[in-house]
C-alpha cells in the first residue's frame, strides 16, 4: 500500500457537460484544507477503467466523484441529484453508467471488475452526480453546478471521519 492512504478521486470527461463534473469537484478540493493533509491524495482521473483498476489496488480508502448517465431517462429523473453509494453498493445492478471513455474498459465494468477479483480497497465510497447534459463543448448544467458545494462538503466531512479529525 502508499505511504498516502486515502485517494479522492475525480472522474469524468472535460469538455462533455456533466461528465466533467467529478473533475469540477476535486479542483475545489486541491484548494481546501484538505489537500494539506500528507495521508491524502486528491487527484483527476480521465482515463478508462484499466488505469482506475490500478488506483483502486493502490490505496487503502478511495473517495470516486463524477458524473452518471441513466441508461433512460425515467419519469421524475432530474439532474443534479447526489447518490451516495459505499463499498457492495456500487456493484448493485445499476441504473446510471459512470461517465467513461468510450474505448477501453468503462469505469463502471473496472469497478465490477475489481470487486470480483479482490482488487478493491478497504473502504470506499462513490458520490454520482446525475447529470443532464453529455454533448460534447457543453458547460456544466445548471442542475449540477449549483450542488457541487455541498458535494465537496461531503466528501470533506467523510474523509475527516476516516482520518480520525473532529
Amino acid at each position: 500500500m502508499s505511504e498516502r492512504l486515502t485517494l479522492i478521486l475525480g472522474l469524468g470527461q472535460p469538455g462533455q457537460g456533466d461528465a466533467a463534473c467529478g473533475l469540477q469537484v476535486v479542483e475545489t478540493l486541491k484548494a481546501s484544507a484538505l489537500a494539506a493533509d500528507p495521508s491524502v491524495v486528491i487527484m483527476s482521473h480521465v482515463g478508462d477503467g484499466e488505469a482506475l483498476l490500478h488506483l483502486l489496488r493502490t490505496f487503502e480508502r478511495v473517495i470516486l466523484v463524477g458524473g452518471v448517465m441513466p441508461f433512460r431517462k425515467e419519469p421524475g429523473y432530474r439532474g443534479g441529484t447526489i447518490v451516495e453509494l459505499c463499498d457492495w453498493q456500487i456493484n448493485a445492478p445499476p441504473a446510471m453508467d459512470w461517465a467513461s471513455p468510450a474505448r477501453g474498459l468503462s469505469i463502471t465494468n473496472a469497478l465490477t471488475l475489481a470487486y470480483s477479483t479482490g482488487a478493491w480497497p478497504d473502504r470506499l465510497m462513490a458520490y454520482a452526480i446525475a447529470g443532464e447534459h453529455w454533448r460534447p463543448g457543453a458547460p456544466l448544467s445548471d442542475e449540477v453546478h449549483a450542488i457541487l458545494p455541498e458535494i465537496c462538503q461531503r466528501i470533506t466531512a467523510t474523509a475527516s471521519i476516516w482520518l480520525g479529525h473532529p
